[in-house]
């Protein structure tokens, strides 16, 4: 994935050197004819305009028109098959299918793991794993992952609701895990994708209270999804952003400065059919219901969901009177159920307390 989206500057420079050498190799032949100064002057010119032009609209152009088009999940968890749980109901630890013995490892032993295939509204497919409560489900849980991650990312996530005795779904976004390539959106059309988890997640456990998990990437879609579920019960969203395009900004821009940002920004936007307008979870949240219990979480350290955005999600909540904010000071993006499981634990359990009254 990384190594295509390199080539594609490196393709451009190629062509912008050729470009360029052979100007000046013009240039040069011109002026030992005799050429006049000032006519070599604007070939010069010319040939540094040339390069200006590539360098600071092809390529990053390029690299933006691409970029919805490339994503998917990173290569070591690529081969998530689903939660892993033995035959005394314990959940294991996940393991990808090219681990040695994966037969025997990705084996449902407890008979609670099922797959689907499930389509998005504009008919995209999505994979999911469905993980039974023991007994009567306490709710039902949507999960979403993060950006170039999977249910890999999530497992540890959904094992602490299975255990609070909640039934799971955990949802591949679309170009993620096993779900079909799509252009990526950073959470427009993802929204749909979490939307058609809801409705499985609904016909499988009827009259159980909702919740909606997301972290990431996957807390933008949760987010604008929940803002259409009047009858949503809880929400979390980890290293949620404030506002997607701000947020993206801010990290390339640590890369990447004007006008070569604001080119590749624009171009992707126009190359994925999205607008960043419409990925603003500060203009999300206010629309949720006042009563709705929400745990907002964020790291410290985190250079991507920095701090102080995820705290403006916080308090752009219609009320906070139900809601927790916790910001882990030392953990980075999307890190902090791995740094503090004990306490994401104990979070979670006030968070379904309150979205099922015990």
């Amino acid at each position: 994935m990384f190594g295509l989206f390199l080539a594609i500057p490196a393709l451009v420079l190629v062509l912008l050197g050729a470009a360029v050498g052979a100007g000046v190799r013009a240039v040069k032949k011109r002026s030992n004819g005799g050429e006049p100064q000032m006519r070599r002057r604007v070939r010069w010119g010319r040939a540094a305009l040339t390069f200006l032009a590539l360098w600071f609209l092809v390529v990053p152009g390029v690299l933006g028109a691409f970029a919805p088009h490339i994503v998917r999940t990173r290569d070591f968890e690529r081969g998530y098959l689903g939660p892993r749980i033995d035959s005394a109901g314990r959940w294991l630890p996940p393991a990808l299918d090219d681990d040695e013995d994966s037969a025997g490892l990705f084996a449902d032993q407890s008979g609670r793991v099922e797959q689907h295939t499930l389509r998005s509204e504009d008919g995209t497919g999505l994979r999911i794993h469905a993980v039974a409560a023991v007994g009567e489900a306490r709710a039902v849980v949507v999960l979403s992952h993060g950006l170039f991650r999977s249910g890999f990312e999530i497992d540890p996530v959904a094992q602490m609701f299975s255990e609070l005795g909640c039934a799971v779904v955990l949802l591949n976004l679309r170009n993620h895990g096993g779900s079909e390539r799509a252009g990526c959106s950073f959470g427009d059309r993802e929204t749909d994708d979490v939307l058609a988890a809801v409705e499985f997640a609904q016909g499988w456990q009827p009259y159980r209270p909702l919740v909606l998990f997301g972290v990431s990437l996957g807390s933008v879609a949760t987010a604008r999804a929940a803002a259409r579920l009047p009858d949503l019960r809880g929400l979390v969203l980890d290293a949620p952003f404030d506002d997607f395009g701000q947020s993206a900004r801010r990290y390339l821009g640590r890369q990447v400065t004007d006008p070569m940002l604001t080119v590749m920004l624009t171009t992707m936007q126009w190359s994925g059919g999205f607008s960043f307008d419409a990925l603003s979870t500060v203009e999300v949240v206010p629309s949720l219901n006042p009563d709705l219990p929400a745990l907002i979480v964020g790291g410290g350290d985190d250079v991507i969901a920095v701090p102080e955005g995820v705290r403006a999600v916080y308090e752009a909540l219609p009320s906070r009177a139900n809601s927790v904010l916790w910001i882990e000071p030392d953990s980075g993006h999307g890190k902090v159920w791995t740094d503090d499981r004990q306490r994401y634990r104990e979070e979670l359990e006030a968070l379904l307390v309150k979205a099922t009254g015990g």
